[in-house]
């Protein structure tokens, strides 16, 4: 290929011919700046294991099975079409010009006259019929929103029958969440978003992204469940039909007006990426030019510790505090990705191992442990290591820690049980009040409603509804909120009888501390081969104490020591 000169970019013209001729291409060069006839493609790229020769330039070249069936569907008969595909514009094997392109990723998205997503082929066993009936019925949720009247339009067809019915619903999980590849990899969050206007191409049907957007932009569970068509179905295909439109709904939110940079990276945190740096690189579109400066060189002749490094400490120097480390995935090290920083965000971990962002983004902000401390500097300026001031809250007593399932309500009962036996024959203070500590660190002192959003402060009844809840095994109003303060989460206690949630690693002996830069307090364990004397700590993740969340431990002087000046791993 030829080199790239700055801001240059190629274009892929798609040859026509008709289906049984083989795929014939041309590549040209052309400026960004002065280019806006092409097309762009999100897509999975497939398997590399099983390419398929096409024509390019005279030339055969391997592509993948899935780009080469994308080839064809969107080949025309009579003309040329001009498309902006990334596995054959960019020379992979050019790790300087794969970086310099990848940094014009947001402008080619938005400059094109059209972005094509591609959901693939219909599945074998899929009926051409059925999957028509998945495209009607999108069409009439879009046309209900935009009326507001379900008399208005004729009704799907597959309501007619609960034979259609059923063959409607494996056509729709076979393009949702569920089973279709697209909505689980990286790149299609700003490949979707860019774009002005956008079309799904799903086997031999196009459908408007426009359409899902009016329902994704109109939506909650609750209207879409009163929807006679959807009220019919049973709850676990309400959800299929849910969860396409509640990913859209993010998709349409993934910029920089709706979100901010630390909840767009950890918005989209885990989804899948041939190469795991493009877990931060491929989301910088999705921010103004400028705000994650070191990020957005997008450079892959760097490791990936390397890369997430360094985006967390472009984040924290954004923010200027410590919510990005807040909002640490929480991984265990066993899994974490090689050479990583404790303190930085992994970005490259298993699901299992998360919490989700908005639970950790509410913590932090509903919170003010570091109040009365004095603000200062974080030092960002040695590899690996963060400098921080902060001052010296206890030690860890005692740790516990069992993994549960979110639906599985009756084993998260039993664990709490046992959390709250430890909690009344460990503590000096009085039962009731140490009862009542108890309720409100299971609720993280704030009640959130499906979703786990937040909906207000708790009340008395709220924690005796705990320990109904602890009593019978039965749900209750509180368990979106106590399963989203437990998830991943080690209860523990202090020597001084303060109770916690925190890092699922936690262990006796760990030390908390509260950061001026912080708003809630963090777990830290000595670091390794260092001496009693030492200052250097590595890090294991931020805690909910309860007791001292505003600020209680140091009014009136009562912190146990100065200010210090430490460094942590």
């Amino acid at each position: 290929m030829n080199t790239l000169q700055h801001n240059e970019i190629r274009i892929l013209k798609i040859l026509p011919g008709d289906a049984s001729t083989p795929i014939k291409c041309e590549l040209r060069v052309a400026s960004l700046s002065k280019v806006s006839d092409f097309e762009t493609v999100s897509y999975v790229w497939g398997d590399f294991t099983n390419l398929v020769d096409i024509e390019l330039s005279g030339r055969k070249v391997g592509v993948t099975k899935n780009l080469h069936t994308l080839l064809h569907r969107l080949r025309l008969t009579s003309n040329a079409r001009s498309v902006w595909i990334d596995q054959l514009c960019i020379d992979q094997k050019n790790k300087e010009e794969k970086s310099s392109q990848v940094r014009l990723m947001r402008q080619i998205y938005s400059r094109c006259s059209s972005g094509l997503i591609w959901f693939g082929e219909l599945q074998d066993n899929l009926a051409p019929e059925d999957a028509a009936a998945v495209v009607d019925f999108f069409q009439y949720i879009s046309a209900f929103l935009k009326t507001g009247s379900q008399e208005e339009h004729p009704k799907p067809t597959f309501t007619k029958s609960k034979a259609l019915s059923m063959r409607f619903l494996a056509a729709l999980r076979s393009m949702s969440y569920y089973e279709c590849p697209w909505w689980l990899r990286i790149w299609t969050v700003q490949e979707a978003v860019l774009p002005r206007q956008s079309t799904v191409i799903w086997g031999p049907f196009e459908i408007s992204w426009d359409i899902f957007l009016v329902g994704a932009r109109t939506f909650t569970f609750t209207t879409f469940s009163e929807l006679e068509i959807i009220s019919r179905l049973r709850p676990e295909d309400q959800w299929s039909v849910f969860n396409i439109f509640r990913q859209v709904k993010g998709l349409a939110n993934a910029n920089n007006l709706k979100h901010d940079p630390i909840s767009v990276m950890t918005r989209w945190r885990g989804r899948q990426a041939t190469d795991p740096r493009d877990q931060v690189y491929a989301l910088t579109g999705l921010n103004a030019p400028g705000l994650l400066p070191n990020s957005e060189r997008c450079d892959y002749s760097i490791q990936t510790h390397e890369v997430y490094e360094i985006a967390t400490k472009d984040l924290i120097r954004f923010y200027g505090n410590l919510l990005p480390i807040s909002m640490n995935p929480r991984v265990a090290q066993s899994c974490a990705t090689p050479g990583i920083p404790g303190w930085a965000l992994d970005l490259d971990t298993h699901r299992n191992y998360w919490t989700s962002w908005t639970i950790d983004r509410n913590l932090y902000e509903n919170s003010n442990a570091n109040q009365g401390l004095t603000p200062s500097s974080i030092n960002l300026d040695v590899e690996k290591i963060l400098g921080l001031d902060g001052v010296f809250v206890d030690v860890v007593k005692i740790a516990d820690y069992e993994e549960h399932w979110i639906k599985d309500t009756s084993a998260i009962a039993k664990i709490i049980r046992r959390w709250h036996s430890l909690t009344m024959e460990n503590g000096d203070t009085m039962q009731s009040t140490r009862r009542e500590d108890f309720g409100l660190l299971m609720l993280n002192n704030i009640i959130r409603e499906r979703d786990w959003e937040v909906t207000s402060p708790v009340a008395p009844d709220d924690i005796e509804a705990v320990f109904e809840y602890l009593d019978t095994g039965e749900q209750n109003h509180t368990i979106e909120s106590i399963v989203a303060s437990t998830m991943q989460q080690s209860f523990f206690i202090t020597e001084t009888g303060l109770m916690g949630l925190g890092h699922l690693e936690t262990q006796p002996g760990d030390e908390i501390w509260i950061f001026n830069m912080g708003k809630v307090p963090f777990s830290l364990r000595k670091h390794q081969n260092t001496q009693e004397t030492t200052l250097d700590y590595d890090f294991f993740g931020p805690c909910y104490i309860q007791g001292i969340m505003q600020g209680e431990f140091l009014e009136g002087g009562k912190a146990k020591g100065k200010e210090k000046a430490i460094w942590i791993h």
